[in-house]
């Protein structure tokens, strides 16, 4: 019998651990639309995030650019003065 104890209780604890999981599809109405307008809101949060994270990426590929531009035109400029 001490050897069925510890198989409860991973049949227990595997039984909680699904119960806490979220339903995989709303039983009402009112969960659909809950669960509608959490996604919903989720979706904005990701896009503003998203859009952020352009501006960002935009901004140092510029600053990249500018960088090798402004070093080439150095190397130029240092290379016409030695001859």
């Amino acid at each position: 019998m001490s050897s069925e104890q510890p198989a409860v209780s991973q049949l227990q604890a595997a039984r909680d651990a699904l119960a806490g999981l979220p339903e995989a599809w709303p039983r009402t109405r009112e969960e659909y639309e809950a669960q509608y307008r959490r996604l919903e809101a989720e979706a904005a949060d990701a896009r503003e995030t998203l859009n952020r994270a352009r501006a960002t990426y935009d901004g140092i590929c510029e600053e990249l650019r500018n960088l090798r531009i402004d070093w080439t035109e150095q190397q130029r400029r240092q290379a016409a003065t030695e001859q």
